[in-house]
């Protein structure tokens, strides 16, 4: 990865930060919170929304796999029973 460069003073943060390829992470935030201009350039608006909705159908797939991996449903379904129970009206699902 070459170096960055940020016009103005540079923060001391980076400047006795060790070398090496383990803290390129740490410099490039630093970078991008100090420096507008050393943002990186993820293309036009149409694909930034791309970006936007891979990003999200991404999360929502480690969620759902989460909930199946803890047994949320032995949690939910009684609640949603019990619920539906007592307020008919109220649009409750259960899975099985």
């Amino acid at each position: 990865m070459g170096e960055l460069v940020c016009s103005g003073m540079m923060p001391p943060s980076l400047l006795f930060a060790r070398r090496g390829p383990d803290l390129w992470w740490y410099k490039r935030f630093v970078l991008l919170v100090l420096c507008p201009e050393a943002s990186l350039n993820l293309g036009g608006s149409k694909q930034r929304f791309g970006i936007w909705w891979l990003a999200f159908g991404y999360t929502l797939a480690l969620h759902v796999l989460d909930e199946a991996g803890h047994d949320f449903l032995s949690l939910y379904n009684p609640n949603a029973l019990f619920l539906r129970r007592f307020v008919p009206f109220f649009p409750v699902f259960t899975f099985r």
